[in-house]
This record gives structure tokens, C-alpha cells and sequence, in this order.
């Protein structure tokens, strides 16, 4: 596409976008007042200045919304997706190569792959202001990209402020365009002094840190030829472009879309997300209004105002240790009469705010301090109980779980080598999986971490545990019940529930080899016993006869044609 009509699709798209987005200005904007504090303007693409920072919070009487996302945010990131413990692992989507050791192993190998790539860059940094933009904003984004000069994987949160979106017909997110700002030392750094227009290369020389506004747009190609490996074949294209100077500072592609993109829950036909901070900012609003209220009032309580003789005024020291003289009798200094008691709105304060928590799921976040609290429990107890907190949150993390299989994809390209320029260390696939893997078999990732793991534990052990317990009344009264149930695939399925090692579960053949030892050893035992029983009749036997006369001894010696 030539460089005029480039400009015009880009310029085009993104006064369409900002129409597209501008009803949602103002609901973020109350986000920035009462909750996101740290957002700051959201009407404009100017960075922080000292004005906006000294007006962060001013409006907020009320921590509690703030407390509550916050509190979301670190229970999502450190019950999900935590550097501290393996969060994932690759499964191919048929189970039965799962279970094939070779396949096993690769995919080990693939995970490790990845997780060092996660743990080399600035993933974990960048996920927290990620979520918490989802909790709150509604609409979240990361950009990832293979940094040349790091030689590492980076990511970078995006200021919704930044962002705007477009679905394709399946409701994905398929065309960002990120308006922002960059200093003109951060464009040299990205596209080389000699590819920018002469504003900027001034600008580097005499101001380094002045700042430019770029758009960055990513959408699909119509027309491209995957069979050439340039960047501008790419499935999804990447324009830069400057709009002060109205150059396109530079053209690329992707083969794998660069913006993950989080709605935390979808508006109908509508490409930005809802939030629990949005879908309770009439409680938030209200409290902070009955908050600062009650500030009042209690202030009037500790600090009253003064009725002050006329001859007085200006000469009060209403503090500690205070000199007030007087010289007339009556010409004392008094509180105004106010009432004593806090008005009502103190019970609705408080209902208000354990709504608000409830919206954030905070107990779910704080169940084991909760659960650890509440009096002896059995473990089987506390999981339950953990699986049914884990379950309630299940529909509302689906939609960022399908945005961290993205990343994760992402991930996996660029260590495989897809993206241009970077040569990849995946590991090669094995032999076995060219033979057994049918078209369409493919490999994604399930996580681990607590959350999803008392999730699905809770689906998985109910109806083992329950279908146990109703069962166990006729077991008694018909003992030979048992043989209906396969002990070793019940005790494969809850050991899968609870994410225990593969490696440390032994194989059906080593099983069978281990029953068969036992079955033998068994065996060998009771002959042994039966041939110290034998023996012992025997010598007993013997005693008899020879008290007897040895007559038994004297009929097998004829029987055997003795004498």
C-alpha cells in the first residue's frame, strides 16, 4: 500500500475509534476519581504534569474501593500468576498423548522454555498494573515484542487512556491502534535517527526528552503472501505513524497479534468491558458522599465551634493549654451546641462498604486467613470451601485466562522462532508425535495455581467423594460390591485433581509388575507356612506312633514292601 493511502486508512481509523470509545471517557473518568487514582487524566493523551499529580485522589473520601481492587489484584496475581510457583503446563488436547512418555517430556521441555523466557523479562512486573486495570478500567491491554537489544522477550502495560479497540465478527479484539506519546531520544532508540522527520531529529539534538504523539495501529492484512518472510507479508500489519508530522515512521508485521487485550466482562456489541469498579460506582460514589459526611460530623464532634464573647474575638486560643482571660463574669467561651451522636448514615457507611468488598470478591482473596480463623477445620473442609470460592470467581476469570493462552502463544512464537529476525530454541518435536497426532491435535496450557486448582479439584472430588460416602452403606451389607469399583483408576483420579507430579505416579505397567511381586511374595509365603504346618503335623504324628507302639510306622514299612 503507498505511503498516502496508508495514511489515510490509519488517520481514517482512528478518528472513527475515538468516536467509537468516547462514551466511555467519562465512566473512566470517575474510575480515575474514585478508584485507579494513579490513572490521572483520561480526556486527553498528555502525559502526568504536576498539576494532574497534585489533583491524584483529591476527590476520594473513601479508601475502601481502592483497598478492594488492590486486594484483587494482588490475590489474582499471586494465587494465578506467580513467579513463586509453576503456573502452568502444556497438555495436547487428546488425552491419550498425554500419556505417551516422549510426548510427556517435550512438552516439559516446552514449558521450561517458556517459563524462562517469563522470568528473564518484565512479565510479572507488567501483569500487575495489567490486572488491576481490569478490575477497575474494565479494559485492559499488553504489548509484548522481542527487544534486540536486550536479547529478551519485554512487556508493557498500555494506559487505557492509550487504547482503543476494534472487534472482529467473533467479538476478538483483531485492530488496536495505541495513541501516545514517546520522547524523541525514545524514537532514535526504536527507529533510527535517519527514519524520523527533521522535527524530531532537532528535537533529539537539542531536547532529547521533548515528546512526540505516535499512533501505533495493528490489524489484520487482507492481502499478504505467507510464503514470503519479509515483515510486510506478515498476517497482521504494524504502522507507526507520527502525527505531528504526518510521516509513517515505520511498517512491520506479526504473525501473531502483539496486544492482548482483557474486557473483564464484554458489553453486548460493544468492544470495551465492564468492571466490578464500574458496575459499582453508584455504591462507590455514595459512600464516598456518606464518607466525607461523616467526616464532617465527627470533625464537629472532636472539634466544635465556639461561641465567643464579642470582646473575645480574634484573642481565643482554642488548644491544649490555652490562656483565655476574662474580666467580666459570663464572659466565657463555650462549645455551640451540636449533637453528641453520629448521624444514621454511620450503618449504611458499613453496609456499603462490605457490598463493595463483595463485588471485588475480597474474602475470596483472603480465604485462608478467613478459613484459618473460624475454628478447627479438617483439610477436606478447608478445600472444599476454598473449590466453592474458586468456582464463584470461575466465569469472571475465563475471559483473562483466554488472554493469557494469547500471551503464552506469544510467548511460544517468538521462542519458536515465527517472529522475523529471531532464531528460536524449541525444542524439536518428537518422532512419536508426527506418528500418533491426527489433524487438528494441538497443545495449550492449563494452570495450576491455587485458584484454578481448588476449582477444579472442587468439580472433579465431589462426585468421587460423594458417589464414596452414598456407596458406603452397601458395602458393608454386600461386601462383594467392591469389585465394581477400579481402586487404581479412583485413586489416578483424585491424585490428577489435586495437579500431583506426573513423574511421581508409577504407570499401569509398573503397577501391574508391583501387584504381581506382592501376589507372588504373598504366595511363596503361604507355602512356606503351609510347609511348616505340614512338617509340624508330621512330628506330631511321629510322637503319637512312637507312643504307641509305632504301629503306622510298621504298616507303611509293609505297605512299601519292607520288612
Amino acid at each position: 500500500m503507498k505511503e498516502a493511502d496508508l495514511k489515510k486508512l490509519v488517520t481514517g481509523r482512528q478518528s472513527k475509534l475515538e468516536s467509537l470509545r468516547q462514551p466511555m471517557v467519562d465512566v473512566w473518568t470517575d474510575v480515575s476519581n474514585y478508584v485507579n487514582i494513579g490513572l490521572g487524566d483520561m480526556t486527553n493523551n498528555t502525559n502526568l504534569t504536576q498539576q494532574t499529580m497534585s489533583a491524584l485522589g483529591k476527590k476520594s473520601f473513601n479508601g475502601t474501593a481502592i483497598s478492594a481492587a488492590v486486594l484483587s489484584t494482588s490475590g489474582i496475581h499471586g494465587y494465578h500468576v506467580s513467579q513463586a510457583f509453576p503456573w502452568f503446563s502444556y497438555m495436547m488436547s487428546r488425552n491419550a498423548l498425554n500419556k505417551v512418555p516422549e510426548i510427556k517430556e517435550w512438552l516439559q521441555d516446552e514449558e521450561q522454555e517458556v517459563y524462562s523466557t517469563l522470568n528473564n523479562s518484565n512479565f510479572y512486573a507488567e501483569m500487575w498494573p495489567f490486572i488491576f486495570n481490569g478490575f477497575t478500567v474494565g479494559t485492559s491491554a499488553i504489548y509484548g515484542e522481542y527487544d534486540f537489544d536486550a536479547k529478551q522477550v519485554v512487556f508493557e502495560s498500555v494506559h487505557p487512556r492509550e487504547l482503543y479497540v476494534a472487534e472482529n465478527r467473533y467479538g476478538a479484539v483483531d485492530v488496536v491502534h495505541r495513541k501516545y506519546r514517546l520522547t524523541a531520544r525514545q524514537l532514535v532508540q526504536k527507529f533510527g535517527e535517519k527514519n524520523l522527520p527533521p522535527a524530531i531529529k532537532q528535537a533529539y539534538r537539542n531536547n532529547p526528552f521533548g515528546d512526540f504523539e505516535i499512533i501505533h495501529a495493528v490489524f489484520p492484512r487482507e492481502e499478504y503472501d505467507d510464503r514470503k518472510a519479509d515483515s510486510k507479508n506478515k498476517k497482521f500489519a504494524s504502522v507507526w505513524y507520527a502525527t505531528g508530522s504526518g510521516k509513517i515512521l515505520g511498517e512491520g508485521g506479526y504473525d501473531v497479534f502483539p496486544y492482548k487485550v482483557w474486557r473483564y466482562m464484554r458489553f453486548s456489541n460493544y468492544a470495551y468491558g465492564l468492571s466490578p469498579a464500574i458496575l459499582s460506582m453508584c455504591d462507590i460514589k455514595g459512600l464516598n458522599l456518606i464518607t466525607k459526611t461523616m467526616l464532617g460530623a465527627r470533625q464537629m464532634m472532636v472539634d466544635p465551634p465556639l461561641n465567643v464573647p464579642s470582646d473575645l474575638v480574634g484573642k481565643v486560643q482554642w488548644k491544649p493549654r490555652g490562656i483565655n482571660p476574662y474580666d467580666k463574669d459570663g464572659m466565657f467561651i463555650r462549645p455551640a451546641l451540636t449533637n453528641n451522636t453520629l448521624p444514621a448514615g454511620e450503618n449504611q457507611e458499613d453496609r456499603m462498604e462490605r457490598s463493595l468488598k463483595e463485588r471485588f470478591h475480597v474474602d475470596s482473596y483472603l480465604m485462608l486467613t478467613q478459613l484459618g480463623g473460624s475454628g478447627h477445620r479438617t483439610a477436606y473442609e478447608v478445600s472444599e470451601m476454598m473449590g466453592e470460592k474458586a468456582a464463584i470467581l470461575g466465569a469472571e476469570l475465563t475471559p483473562l485466562n483466554v488472554q493469557m493462552d494469547a500471551v503464552l502463544e506469544l510467548v511460544y512464537s517468538l521462542k519458536a522462532g515465527l517472529e522475523p529476525d529471531f532464531m528460536g530454541s524449541i525444542t524439536p518435536r518428537p518422532d512419536v508425535l508426527y506418528e500418533l497426532a491426527m489433524e487438528g491435535d494441538s497443545f495449550s496450557p492449563t494452570y495450576l495455581g491455587p485458584l484454578a486448582l481448588a476449582q477444579r479439584r472442587l468439580y472433579k472430588t465431589q462426585g468421587l467423594r460423594g458417589a464414596l460416602e452414598a456407596i458406603g452403606p452397601v458395602l458393608q451389607s454386600f461386601p462383594e460390591s467392591k469389585r465394581v469399583i477400579n481402586g487404581d483408576e479412583t485413586v489416578r483420579a483424585i491424585l490428577e485433581s489435586y495437579s500431583f507430579p506426573q513423574k511421581a505416579i508409577n504407570d499401569k505397567t509398573t503397577v501391574e509388575a508391583a501387584k504381581q511381586t506382592e501376589i507372588q511374595a504373598m504366595q511363596a509365603a503361604q507355602q512356606k507356612q503351609t510347609m511348616l504346618d505340614l512338617a509340624g503335623g508330621i512330628k506330631d504324628a511321629s510322637a503319637a506312633d512312637k507312643n504307641l507302639g509305632n504301629p503306622l510306622g510298621q504298616i507303611l514299612a509293609q505297605a512299601t514292601g519292607g520288612g
